[in-house]
């Protein structure tokens, strides 16, 4: 309908209009709107309990909008560098249609001409490739959906790992935020947020060296499968420990935070030289509702640590004794089957001061065509530094322990490559048929 066919009131959040049968129950499925109220039944604001526009103002909690943005909005201060959290896309839909697009691709596979492995290989790559691109298109149409509701362009936002973005906005476009559906926790001050590479240190290894794969969504109807703990154990070889001083720029807040005012504060941290680490590692693995490998995250103590797939018990042992002598690494990881099994084998660190962590993908000849998420409980003694660099190495194995190439592609493109090769140098050309292609 046109906004012209609508009254909007300008002290209060409400809207009169008339709706057809499908605009009424369109309205009403809407998470912004909070109630439909028939005009006959309504009388004034405050006898339906609506608060006015500048009620987020008056009376705005400390958890949605933070004491120090608040005092500058209250200063008259009207363009705030702040950052805020939003709620990551919903997977479901996507999820759905890799897997119908998945089986549709599968059944196109002439099986005259691919063995089952390169059917299941090829079609695991393809759900892989699809997944990326459709989690990639609805997480840029989120972003622009929150752009455009504050009134802003994409281009002015720095979007941080998953769900951060950091812009300058207006007492007014902070306040929409706070009303917002997709806000997840609160808005604060930019400089009260401060990430690792704010004080150049890298807590996780960039992208580009972390070796995982974007994994297919892919749902069963088989019964649920609950989540299984494992526990393993390695011990640190006789290596020499040295201590380093390193001075940052501290608050005592619940986030990393920092300003350039204030005080700083020096403290010790332990660096291992290169060899084995002990560690001691609970896993759980079940189904998620958001199947993407995340980089490891460090934890100092519980009280933002997530529960994964393990058991009340286990989480409990998390406690202020245990961050006494030791630090977490949690890592959640994908397969694009449940029938594979991750293990962490070692947790190493090389001579460059790199931590790595091997983690074992098992992969059994038959596969089932459901999603699995692992989380990763790895408990490390506490000198592991607050700028250690920490890389996930993935490795693939079959049934029997075997490692599997790690190149992602099948036996049998490796033997087409390596017969090209001969075969361009000899004059020939070779070529490989399939339904209505040729390569």
């Amino acid at each position: 309908m046109e906004k012209e066919n609508c009254t909007f009131d300008s002290v209060y959040p409400v809207v009169q209009c008339s709706l057809t049968e499908e605009q009424l129950q369109a309205a009403e499925s809407m998470a912004s709107v909070a109630r439909v109220i028939p005009l006959d039944a309504w009388t004034t604001p405050e006898d339906a309990g609506v608060q006015p526009f500048d009620y987020i103002a008056q009376s705005v909690p400390s958890s949605v909008i933070s004491d120090k943005l608040m005092a500058q909005i209250n200063a008259g201060k009207q363009a705030i560098e702040v950052t805020m959290l939003y709620k990551d896309i919903d997977l479901s839909d996507i999820i759905e249609e890799v897997r119908q697009k998945g089986e549709a691709y599968e059944n196109s596979l002439d099986s005259n001409i691919y063995t089952p492995d390169e059917i299941n290989e090829m079609t695991g790559a393809y759900k892989e490739k699809l997944n990326a691109e459709l989690v990639a298109a609805a997480t840029a149409a989120r972003q622009k959906e929150i752009c455009d509701s504050l009134g802003i362009a994409v281009e002015d936002v720095t979007f941080v790992g998953i769900t951060r973005m950091i812009c300058t906005l207006t007492p007014e476009q902070i306040h929409k935020a706070a009303e917002s559906d997709w806000l997840y926790k609160g808005i604060t001050l930019r400089e009260e947020f401060v990430s690792s590479d704010d004080l150049g240190l890298v807590t996780t290894a960039p992208a580009d060296e972390i070796t995982t794969t974007e994994t297919s969504a892919v749902t069963t109807a088989s019964s649920t499968e609950k989540p299984t703990v494992t526990t393993t154990e390695t011990f640190l070889t006789e290596e020499s420990v040295t201590t380093t001083e390193t001075t940052v720029t501290i608050t005592t807040t619940t986030t990393a935070e920092t300003t350039a005012t204030e005080t700083t504060t020096t403290t010790t941290e332990t660096a291992v030289s290169s060899g084995n680490i002990e560690f001691h590692v609970v896993s759980g693995h079940g189904w998620d509702t958001d199947y993407r490998n995340e980089s490891p995250a460090v934890y100092r103590d519980a009280e933002n640590l997530p529960q994964s797939f393990i058991s009340d018990e286990d989480y409990a042992k998390y406690d202020t004794a245990f961050f006494e002598n030791h630090a977490l690494i949690y890592l959640k990881l994908a397969e694009p089957s449940g029938s594979i099994t991750e293990t962490v084998k070692s947790v190493t660190v090389d001579e460059s001061g790199t931590w790595h962590i091997t983690v074992e993908s098992r992969i059994p000849d038959n596969q089932t065509a459901d999603m699995m998420a692992w989380a990763h409980y790895i408990a490390v003694p506490s000198t592991l530094p607050d700028d250690a660099k920490i890389i996930v190495d993935r490795v693939k194995t079959d049934a029997d322990g075997n490692q599997l190439p790690q190149t992602g592609y099948s036996n049998f493109y490796k033997t087409i490559v390596e017969l090209a090769a001969l075969m361009v140098a000899g004059g020939v050309t070779l070529v490989v048929k399939y339904k209505k292609e040729s390569k």
